[in-house]
């Protein structure tokens, strides 16, 4: 705990000079999608609750928060607290100190077999995230969307199913494309309870194991029984015929409706939410509309293999052994892919007109100007698949439950945008077998470079438009 309260005071040491700098010298007015969002937190820093610009697609979440706080800090410290670009920003970068806190929570609870060491390696190498550490510095949404998230993740690991789809509802007004996390735990709540119940009523032997095990829990010797007595006696819903499952049909609602009743409720909310507004989307809906983009999934199998190429890497062999075992299942998908990309591969009128953004450059100089290269990089995709199969830690059913709040999530979003990837790649590492510390160190080492060369990009090197008097600055 000591090194962690250590290295989180170094993180916030640095942050806050960094924002100071930003803030006072190199961009103190609002920049790209700020221009939207900054006037829209100090309308509602105002009272003017009614305001709304037609542009921003996202629920008012981050600017309730925003004018909430803020005020409060006013009233407390004086008009240097109030509603300003810079203090808009600050407020970004205080909910990323608290983001690097819940992971480190989260941590504790799924690598609580590890090491200190490695618990600390793992939160800062997932909260310094180039594209989280990036946009904490600007007043944009993602630091907010992750928090609200995360601390939903964190409360159903603690086994809180009201507060967990509550923090849903907030994670929904930050970012409405939040709603498959909450489907994800909805999802994985009634696998497990489903699961659990049916386990003990369908074998009678399996609860005197389970107990047995349960007494000697505090040695890793019961935890690996406890876990071959579970796989050898849970039957599983999908083993059941249909005799078995009417017989213990009553009891299996009575387990799990109560767990998961929330999470339908607030699923059910957000469906209604979209009936009536017309759409995910609250503004610019013209330029927003869903699509269906399977090309998405690549991109994002891409981010997450540059982010993590440690881990990918160090699994490189294992990987390519399952391969080898199921070659032709393997060969499958990547004829599968081939034809994805053949006929869905699209772009976005945004990505080809802004230069600002990394995606630019990555479409104009490989994608554009290298037709073959989406074609090569098939087989890496499918293979990046197959890593993440073999070393997630979960049911095989869970793993495929993933893939698709995954693709809801990413497919529809005809924009390739990096940050649509920032919160699907934290909850892949979230769910993944643990990691050498080792690994974990390069990891972070690989993001803090990172985030020196992007935030150095930014600062310091300036471009202009032809057709503009504005400063232009690059960016995620």
């Amino acid at each position: 705990m000591i090194f962690y309260t250590l290295f989180l005071s170094s993180v916030i040491l640095v942050t806050t000079y960094l924002h100071v700098v930003i803030n006072l010298f190199i961009v103190p007015e609002p920049y790209m999608d700020e221009i939207f969002h900054v006037p829209q937190a100090l309308a509602y820093c105002d009272g003017n609750l009614t305001q709304w610009d037609p542009k921003i697609t996202t629920l008012p979440g981050l600017y309730l928060l925003s004018a909430g706080v803020l005020n409060v800090a006013e009233k407390l410290g004086g008009p240097d607290m109030s509603c300003s670009v810079s203090n808009l920003r600050y407020i970004n970068v205080i909910l990323n100190w608290l983001n690097l806190v819940v992971l480190y929570k989260i941590n504790g609870i799924r690598l609580k077999n590890e090491s200190e060491a490695n618990r600390i390696l793992s939160t800062l190498s997932l909260g310094l995230t180039p594209l989280l550490f990036f946009f904490s510095f600007l007043y944009y949404t993602d630091p907010a969307s992750t928090l609200a998230v995360l601390l939903m993740h964190y409360a159903f690991l603690k086994e809180r199913y009201v507060l967990s789809p509550l923090l849903g509802i907030v994670a929904i007004c930050m970012r409405q494309t939040n709603i498959v996390w909450l489907i994800w735990h909805g999802c994985n709540i009634l696998w497990q309870s489903s699961e659990d119940v049916l386990t003990k009523l369908l074998q009678p032997a399996a609860p005197t194991a389970a107990k047995k095990n349960k007494k000697e829990s505090r040695s890793k010797k019961a935890g690996k029984n406890q876990k071959e007595v579970q796989e050898k006696y849970n039957p599983g819903l999908s083993r059941l015929n249909f005799k078995e499952l009417r017989s213990v049909w009553p009891v299996l609602v009575k387990k799990v409706v109560p767990k998961s009743f929330m999470y339908a409720i607030v699923f059910g909310l957000f469906v209604a939410f979209v009936f009536l507004n017309g759409g995910v989307v609250v503004g610019d809906k013209e330029a927003h509309k869903p699509s269906i983009n399977l090309p998405q999934l690549f991109y994002f199998t891409l981010f997450a293999m540059i982010f993590g190429f440690a881990t990918v890497t160090s699994e490189a062999g294992n990987t390519i052994e399952i391969i080898k075992k199921n070659k032709f299942t393997y060969a499958f998908w990547v004829v599968v892919g081939l034809i994805v990309v053949y006929f869905n591969t699209t772009a976005h009128p945004y990505l080809l007109a802004d230069n600002r953004h990394y995606t630019f450059y990555v479409w104009k100089r490989l994608y554009e100007t290298r037709p073959i290269l989406k074609y090569i990089l098939v087989p890496v995709y499918i293979g990046f698949g197959v890593f993440v199969t073999a070393n997630m830690n979960l049911h095989p059913s869970l793993i495929f439950t993933f893939i698709m709040v995954v693709a809801f999530n990413l497919v529809p979003q005809k924009l390739l945008e990096f940050r649509y990837f920032l919160l699907p790649y934290l909850m892949l590492r979230l769910h993944m077998k643990p990691t050498p510390s080792h690994i974990l160190a390069i990891e972070l080492i690989w993001a803090v470079i990172i985030n020196w060369f992007t935030i150095q990009k930014y600062m310091y090197s300036p471009f202009m438009w032809s057709q503009s008097s504005e400063v232009q600055r690059f960016m995620w």
